[in-house]
């Protein structure tokens, strides 16, 4: 609001007068006050809602208000009741004519608000002890949910971890590592270098005095040699085994009916008879589907441990299979050869004898 006064229109009013329906800044106020010391004045820093000027709002409208728009309930003045006003249509009284009326209002309206004033302050305490006990219920059911919750995650953590150090530990036994197989690289340069570092070896095997030295280089190829052979023996118990066929159980199908008995688990409804009581529901019928789900869950955790035996079972097997028949192709091979140095040394001796006959000797 500014000042009413045409030079000061800029100014920001601080009082206004009904009686003269003025907004006056401070210099305008210091003039009225001397004035007119009885008019009633509104000071217009304090935080007054629904200031009432007693003069029409409309525009180009400057008389008082002293109609009253029974169809609107809205004070008017003679200019908005004019045929083609805003008001021409409507039911005008004078203000006189209401007042009775509006005072009866008052009366009916003031007895009802102190009596709505009452329950409205019985109705907060209750309203409030009702919220506080919901906000407890409410936490004390986000801390069951997350408890339980929590202890899940914690056992599917768990049982992750036994998975997959047994995953870890089967492929251990059945497939060589990244560092065995580094060392298998290395093998055959390192063989060379012993080759190559003969020659040397070799030339101190006729001087005394680097004898030790020449027994120390032989020792160390010993040493690798034995190495050697270890590390190519791992190798060959490796190459003896065919691909590798290990899977994990459940499979997908099986995986995503856990899923969904994970979706459908825990339920919060509000009891009948309870309106304001919300709980997770404990029901006998509920109970007996959660410990039914429970049975299943434990019978598939049963099979897969029983899968899972049956699976290190029939790798063993595999294993000692593949072992013993390495064993008898090695019977087999030095059998052949014990065989083969047999025939070889009965030939050639009885190739000797003929030739001691033809020859005489």
């Amino acid at each position: 609001m500014f000042c009413s006064a045409e030079n000061h229109t800029d100014q920001k009013a601080i009082k206004f007068c009904p009686e003269c329906n003025l907004f006056m800044c401070n210099q305008c106020f210091n003039y009225h006050s001397k004035l007119f010391k009885n008019h009633h004045i509104i000071n217009l820093t304090e935080n007054i809602e629904n200031l009432f000027t007693g003069f029409c709002q409309e525009d180009n409208h400057t008389k008082k208000l002293d109609h009253f728009c029974k169809t609107h309930n809205q004070l008017c003045c003679s200019s908005c009741i004019e045929k083609d006003s805003k008001h021409g249509n409507c039911q005008i009284y004078k203000i006189e004519e209401i007042k009775e009326e509006k005072k009866n209002n008052l009366e009916k309206i003031l007895n009802i608000m102190e009596n709505l004033s009452t329950n409205i302050k019985d109705s907060i305490n209750t309203i409030k002890t009702f919220y506080e006990k919901n906000q407890e219920l409410k936490e004390e059911l986000k801390s069951k949910v997350m408890k339980i919750i929590t202890n899940i995650r914690n056992k599917l953590n768990e049982r992750e971890d036994e998975i997959l150090s047994q995953i870890e530990n089967t492929f251990m036994n059945l497939s060589p590592n990244e560092k065995i197989i580094k060392d298998y690289e290395k093998i055959p340069k390192k063989i060379n270098e012993i080759i190559e570092n003969k020659v040397n070896i070799d030339k101190k095997l006729n001087d005394s005095f680097l004898l030790n030295s020449y027994i120390y280089d032989i020792i160390n190829i010993e040493n690798d040699f034995n190495k050697i052979k270890e590390i190519n023996d791992l190798i060959n118990k490796y190459n003896n085994n065919t691909e590798l066929k290990i899977y994990f159980y459940p499979e997908e199908n099986e995986i995503n009916k856990i899923y969904n008995d994970i979706k459908s688990f825990g339920k919060i409804y509000q009891k009948e008879n309870e309106k304001n009581n919300f709980f997770i529901n404990e029901s006998d019928k509920e109970i007996k589907e959660l410990n039914k789900k429970l049975e299943e869950i434990q019978k598939m955790k049963d099979n897969i441990i029983i899968e899972k035996n049956n699976i290190i079972k029939r790798l063993e097997n595999q294993l000692n299979n593949e072992k013993n028949n390495n064993i008898n192709l090695r019977n087999e091979l030095n059998n052949s050869k014990i065989r083969f140095t047999i025939r070889s040394r009965c030939a050639l001796n009885k190739c000797l004898d003929t030739k001691s006959l033809a020859y005489g000797n």
